[in-house]
Parts: C-alpha cells; sequence; structure tokens
C-alpha cells in the first residue's frame, strides 16, 4: 500500500503546528514587548496574549502580517480595559502605519466580536475641529450626525475616523470649504480613509455622496 500521500499529509501537518508555535512564540514576546512600551496593565495584556492565540489557532495568520495582528490584538485589548493609547500609540510603538493595525484590527473584531466598551466619537470632534480650523457650526451638526447613526456602524470602529468623516460630511452640507487633506491630516487618518468613511455616513443619513471639491 502506498503510505506517501498520508505521510505527506501528516508533514504537512507538523509544519503548520510547528509554524504555528513559532508565531505564537513570537507574537507573545511581540505583545510583551509592546504593553511595556505602553505601560499597560498586566491584566490588558494578558488579554492581548489570549486574544492573539485565538488569532494563531483559527488560521487568521495565512496571509497576514503576524506583526499587523499582535498590533491589533493590543489595541483591542486597550478598548477592552480603557486604556489611554490610541491607535496612533500603538502603530508608533509597534513600528507600523496606522492603516494596517487597523485593517488587522477590523478583521480580528469582525470574526471574534469581542466584547468593547462603546468609545463615543464625539469626543474626538473638538481636538479634529481645532487643528483643521472647522467651524462651530458644521461641529455641531458633525455631532448630530454621529448620534443618528445606528450603533451597529460605529461599534469596534476607530472613534476618531468616525468623528472626522462627520466632520468632512457636515462641512460638505454647509458648505463650508474645508480641504479633505487638512481633516484627514487632524485625525491622522489616510484621505482614502476619511472619503470611505463620510461616504458611509452620507448613505446613513440620505445625504450626496459626491465630493464637495
Amino acid at each position: 500500500m502506498d503510505t506517501k500521500p498520508t505521510n505527506r499529509k501528516a508533514d504537512r501537518h507538523r509544519n503548520r503546528n510547528r509554524k504555528d508555535d513559532r508565531s505564537r512564540r513570537n507574537g507573545m514576546a511581540r505583545i510583551t514587548g509592546l504593553s511595556d512600551k505602553l505601560g499597560l496593565a498586566d491584566a490588558c495584556a494578558e488579554y492581548a496574549r489570549r486574544l492573539f492565540g485565538m488569532v494563531v489557532s483559527s488560521g487568521m495568520l495565512t496571509g497576514r502580517t503576524a506583526t499587523h495582528c499582535t498590533a491589533a490584538s493590543v489595541l483591542l485589548a486597550c478598548r477592552k480595559y480603557g486604556a489611554s493609547s490610541t491607535i496612533i500609540d500603538v502603530a508608533r510603538a509597534a513600528g507600523l502605519k496606522k492603516h494596517d493595525v487597523y485593517r488587522a484590527y477590523e478583521q480580528i473584531y469582525r470574526r471574534f466580536k469581542p466584547d468593547l466598551p462603546v468609545q463615543d466619537p464625539a469626543s474626538y470632534i473638538t481636538r479634529i475641529g481645532d487643528k483643521a480650523g472647522i467651524s462651530e457650526a458644521a461641529r455641531r451638526m458633525a455631532r448630530e450626525i454621529l448620534a443618528s447613526m445606528d450603533r451597529s456602524m460605529t461599534v469596534g470602529r476607530d472613534p476618531m475616523g468616525l468623528a472626522a468623516g462627520a466632520l468632512y460630511q457636515a462641512c460638505a452640507m454647509l458648505g463650508e470649504r474645508v480641504r479633505r487633506d487638512d481633516i484627514a491630516a487632524a485625525a491622522d487618518m489616510a484621505a482614502s480613509t476619511l472619503s470611505t468613511t463620510r461616504c458611509e455616513m452620507a448613505r446613513a443619513i440620505g445625504a450626496s455622496e459626491t465630493r464637495p471639491w
């Protein structure tokens, strides 16, 4: 009887297990390093390690960068435990781009749906508005837009990005000429991501999705 196919399958399984073990060890070490840099509590760091372990066990790392997933696990843990570290803080500590961390964050969130406290995007309106020079009228409208959003559209998402999207949409509705790039820079996000977020909000409130300028 030819046992080569069976042997090859067993070899692939062993190789996969060894790769997973290596990814798990390296990821845990990266999470410990990030947690130390960010000054996270032990419980927060442990949650990040547990979440990353779930990522490895589920096979999610295939086609994804483990470094991105470790940073995303830390960010999810920060939001779970109310740590002050933002996505910008985590990305900088990990030496990664913010959008790479957020992409992995969204994928992990959708897969495992961790129970996260809801962060109020409206709390970022003033910070972004001050940096981008946005009027008080547009800020008020942005808060109204956020208040009208369904919770399913906001939970688990970057609250600063949502605030920026609402401000951009508010400026468009009021005819306030504030450059997209200025709002994106104030929120430390990609201009293309800001446009996507604004279009989602426009659809949600039945407004025009066309870029105003």
